[in-house]
């Protein structure tokens, strides 16, 4: 007989016997004390009284033994739960929910285990009904793990839908985001539009109130016109002045020449005047002083 215990970093356990039966467990089955884990595959036959040899005996009991040390050896901590998945689990599954294929997995295999223990402690107590009961047991076990399967399987096709239809949602959350880019960009040209537009109706108005104030105004060409009229009777205006004031000129020094003459004149009539008088006198004092007042005044009227 040759016996093997092994115990891989993911707490594969693999049990063998070679002869009547074996056992192959892997992580996933809940074992006796609860602890997870997943029973890849499991063929036993069953004992009879074949089995009745206490070396035999002894050689099983240690197998045993030594599976369900290593197994829950080789068990992880269950990792932590946060409150979110707590909650979560509480809103979805509820508090009293059915267990799962697992926790069936494991039920079975803790029934189908006590079973065979119960054999081994009392071998000559054997009868076929207990050997019909290990292998409904056992029916039981390979059912429940072929239901484990088929979920299994079923959630790695849920997981692959998800993860594809995960792939689409990011697909369509980036074609999303550059539509919202492109979108962005369009709105800031259409802004920086809308700001030409609103310049360009500004100065179209002021325009338009700057056409009205000038088409109230006469037209350029008819101002124009004017002022050069304007301009030309200003320039006759100031030729008439200078030719007048030239006129003004001559005629003042006409006006002084004649007014010097004036002066002159009397003076010479006053000259005159004086050597008359200056006669008379002279003539007065030889005697014939009537005579000569007579004579000098019908002069003087003369000369006025």
């Amino acid at each position: 007989r040759q016996e093997s215990v092994e115990s891989s970093s993911r707490g594969v356990v693999v049990v063998e016997q070679s002869g009547q039966g074996y056992y192959v467990v892997t992580p996933g089955l809940i074992l006796l004390l609860g602890i997870p884990r997943v029973l890849s595959s499991t063929k036993l036959r069953s004992h009879t009284r074949r089995h009745a040899d206490p070396r035999e005996e002894e050689g099983w009991r240690r197998i045993y033994a030594k599976l369900l040390l290593n197994m829950a050896a080789a068990t992880p901590n269950p990792p932590p739960l946060d409150q979110d998945t707590l909650r979560e689990r509480l809103f979805t599954g509820g508090v009293t929910a059915s267990r799962g294929s697992l926790s069936r997995c494991a039920q079975r295999y803790r029934e189908f285990v006590e079973r065979v223990l119960s054999t081994h402690e009392d071998p000559s107590s054997v009868t076929d009904e207990m050997t019909d009961e290990i292998e409904a047991a056992k029916q039981g076990l390979q059912r429940e793990l072929r239901l484990h399967a088929l979920e299994m399987r079923k959630l790695v096709l849920v997981a692959a839908a998800s993860e594809a239809e995960l792939s689409r949602y990011d697909s369509a959350q980036a074609q999303i985001e550059s539509d919202t880019e492109a979108c962005r960009a369009e709105i800031e040209e259409l802004k920086m539009k809308l700001t030409h537009e609103k310049r360009v109706r500004r100065n179209r108005e002021e325009y338009e109130s700057l056409a009205k104030v000038a088409n109230a105004r006469p037209a350029r060409r008819r101002t124009e016109q004017k002022l050069a009229q304007v301009k030309g009777q200003i320039e006759s205006v100031k030729s008439e002045e200078a030719r007048s004031a030239k006129e003004l000129e001559v005629r003042e020094k006409q006006f002084q020449l004649l007014m010097q003459s004036i002066f002159d004149l009397k003076a010479n009539l006053a000259e005159d005047l004086k050597r008359k008088e200056l006669g008379k006198r002279k003539r007065l004092n030889d005697g014939d002083e009537e005579k000569v007042d007579g004579a000098n005044d019908g002069n003087a009227e003369t000369c006025l």
